[in-house]
């Protein structure tokens, strides 16, 4: 009752998400239905069913910096992704996906809740790159030999799904095992379904990756 109270004056809106969107920023929206960036107060934050928020280049959904005395609820009844780390070239690791909730707020005193009654993950990592390998000519006893043309790529790996890294990348199925260029490279990590960067966010229903 104590908490209400306190925020009995300041003001409450509804952002509805009813379209699909991408790289949103929650405090820019909000501000567009007639939120006051600068007072704090109650916003309910709705994801529509068959809705997707997802990121493209950067974070699906990205907080903003609210005011203090924000009380803050994200409904998702639909679908938030983050974007999936891109697949390495020939032995370069697989890029780490994107997060589906990076929080940007600094100021103290504000409350946080994301229910998820749908899909949240965070984008899943992207795949090696496959090793190289050429071939090794000589060395029958007629000195170490050397490696030389042709070279051979191994496959890149697959990228990881929501919330899982991708896996690395493999050798070739030729080429002499002593004239390796260079390793495969590993699979990229995945985003955080939530990033929380050490401020306090409840969190409800499941989630695909690291909240934290």
């Amino acid at each position: 009752m104590t908490m209400f109270s306190s925020f009995w004056f300041l003001q409450e809106a509804t952002l509805t998400y009813s379209e699909d969107a991408t790289n949103v920023n929650l405090l820019s929206d909000a501000v567009a239905v007639g939120f006051d960036a600068s007072a704090g107060g109650v916003l309910n934050i709705i994801i529509n069913s068959g809705i997707t928020l997802s990121g493209t280049t950067t974070n699906a959904i990205s907080s903003g910096n609210f005011p203090a005395n924000s009380i803050v609820t994200i409904t998702n009844n639909g679908t938030v992704s983050g974007y999936t780390g891109a697949t390495g070239s020939a032995g370069v690791d697989g890029a780490v996906g994107g997060d589906a909730f990076y929080a940007e707020f600094t100021a103290s005193g504000s409350t946080w809740s994301i229910i998820n009654n749908g899909t949240w993950g965070g984008g899943g990592g992207g795949g090696g790159g496959g090793a190289s390998r050429s071939t090794l000519y000589g060395g029958s006893g007629k000195g170490p030999g050397s490696c030389s043309t042709p070279t051979y790529i191994g496959n890149a790996g697959a990228a990881g799904g929501l919330g899982e890294a991708g896996a690395g990348g493999s050798n070739p199925g030729s080429g002499s095992a002593d004239c390796i260029n260079f390793a495969a490279g590993a699979g990229g990590a995945a985003g955080h379904a939530v990033r929380k960067n050490g401020l306090t966010i409840s969190t409800t229903g499941t989630f695909l990756g690291t909240v934290g």
